[in-house]
């Protein structure tokens, strides 16, 4: 059985969620909660856990610390981020630190279900892959290694006992290799041409690797020079291809790195997607991070797909690709975080292909399904692809509604945000006296009265999900800049003063609980 650690600093929060997952369902069990990520990293340490589930905002240690610090354990725990929609930037910061998933909040039941699931499923797959894990990897070095050729005077099994320095290996992942009578042909012919190194070739779990080891006496950039040389003089071979990716890994010097180098091999063979088809692991370790300053262009295509501007989301989106791609010595975490923003666009704007959006944000995150594409092209075209769909529904839609359809669903989608009749006829470039009369005629209230409404009800959604929220802050989530006029605005329509109706919501809580 699993087990799965709660993590919120809201008890209501952590009840609601330990309702909600299906524990009959799974091989999962309850291991504890705790209140913020201090007591969850305390918890870890003294106890066995399989999968967290956190929330992001927390004191002492929130959500993205707790991350940082999980992957620095030694077990892989599996990861799973509650967060926001105004939390979307730290839950892209969760990505980076390799997060399972995450879950929009209000939580839905079923998609929690689904991604414990996955989680189950992962765990499943690292515990048979730990069942041989290191061993196999050794053992098929040491088997391949032994039976090359009578020119191996020793075992592996010795090599413990030599100089460490005395034997040298690069792992040399290889992506998108279909034919083992080229792989078996290239590897000769290094043998036979290159006097520093001999190429050893074994699969490993699907994955084929190169193994070059050496004894002789010269430096690691002499050695890896030699390397480079190696692949670029016999890469000929694979002219057939239409791609083919060789992620070289770093030295190895004894046996501690060989898991190291290979996995390091294998992660960097992403960078085939926007640099040349030969990698090395110094290189992409000197890949710079760069902060995403994504919000002006986020609006702009955000009012381009709305408004089913289809020219101006071709152009805006690729402008923004282009602009992060030139930057010089980008890592993949940026671009990852880039298309992943790009996609998330569409879960705001459109739930019709919010699936969609979804599989392809698992699929940029996801090393072997990111490394399938031709190129960063091929990603940007599958990205806008999306984008395009979303913004010919909302121009399909445009052309039936009325006009006050159109700026009820404007509304909808934008009252949190600092909104009101001068921008909403800006926005449909339309005169504000005749956008006004025309609403009023088809809906019977003026435009700011309905705004008004649409806030004060997100604002009881909000106290009824958490009615531990602090008041004073709440009217900035749902558009309003003022407690005060909040206040009276609430009181007007609901008929009670906001901390009534949250004492209202607490009590019926409270009852129900003891029921």
């Amino acid at each position: 059985m699993y087990k799965i650690l709660i993590v919120d600093d809201k008890t209501l929060i952590r009840t609601a969620i330990k309702k909600m997952i299906r524990w009959d369902a799974m091989p999962i069990t309850y291991a504890g909660e705790a209140s913020n990520g201090q007591e969850a990293l305390d918890f870890i340490d003294e106890q066995d856990v399989d999968i967290v589930i956190t929330d992001i905002r927390m004191p002492l240690i929130n959500g993205i610390e707790l991350l940082e610090q999980l992957n620095q354990k030694p077990k892989v725990i599996q990861t799973i981020i509650v967060s926001g929609y105004d939390e979307f930037e730290y839950a892209k910061a969760a990505l980076k630190n390799g997060v399972l998933d995450y879950i929009l909040k209000p939580i839905d039941q079923n998609e929690l279900n689904h991604i414990l699931m996955k989680a189950v499923k992962t765990l499943n797959e690292n515990q048979q892959t730990e069942i041989v894990g290191d061993k196999v990897l050794i053992s098929l070095i040491k088997q391949e290694l032994s039976n090359f050729g009578s020119d191996i005077l020793f075992s592996l099994d010795d090599v413990s006992h030599l100089r460490l320095n005395e034997l040298k290996m690069f792992f040399i992942y290889m992506y998108q290799v279909e034919s083992k009578y080229e792989l078996k042909v290239f590897c000769q012919t290094i043998n036979e041409h290159h006097r520093y190194f001999n190429g050893v070739l074994f699969e490993h779990m699907g994955d084929t690797i190169l193994v070059f080891y050496t004894f002789a006496q010269v430096s690691t950039s002499v050695l890896e020079t030699h390397v480079v040389k190696a692949i670029k003089s016999h890469q000929h071979l694979f002219s057939n291809y239409e791609r083919m990716i060789f992620s070289i890994g770093d030295l190895i010097t004894c046996y501690d790195d060989i898991k190291k180098s290979f996995y390091e091999a294998k992660r960097n063979s992403v960078y085939g997607l926007i640099d040349q088809n030969i990698i090395l692991s110094h290189d992409a370790k000197q890949k710079k991070s760069y902060l995403i300053d994504f919000d002006e262009f986020k609006k702009e295509i955000l009012l381009d797909v709305t408004a089913g501007n289809i020219y101006g989301v071709e152009k805006k989106t690729h402008a923004i690709i282009q602009k992060y791609l030139s930057l010089e010595n980008i890592d993949i975490f940026t671009i990852k975080l880039l298309f992943t923003d790009l996609c998330y666009l569409v879960l705001k704007t459109d739930h019709e292909i919010d699936q969609k959006a979804h599989l392809l944000m698992q699929n940029i995150n996801n090393q072997i399904t990111l490394l399938s594409y031709k190129s960063i092209d091929a990603l940007e075209n599958q990205v806008l692809s999306l984008l395009l769909e979303c913004t010919e529904m909302y121009k399909k839609k445009k052309e039936k509604q009325t006009i006050s359809s159109m700026i009820k669903n404007y509304i909808d989608k934008n009252y949190a945000s600092n909104i009101g009749l001068s921008q909403i006829s800006t926005y449909f470039y339309m005169n504000a006296s005749y956008l006004s009369k025309q609403f009023k005629d088809e809906t019977g209230k003026n435009i700011n009265k309905y705004i008004s409404e649409r806030r004060i009800e997100h604002a009881k959604e909000m106290i009824a999900f958490d009615p531990n929220i602090n008041l004073q802050k709440l009217p900035f989530h749902v558009g309003f800049s003022d407690y005060t006029y909040f206040h009276k605005v609430f009181k007007k329509m609901v008929g009670v003063t906001p901390k009534q109706y949250k004492d209202k919501i607490m009590y019926e809580h409270n009852k129900e609980q003891k029921n």
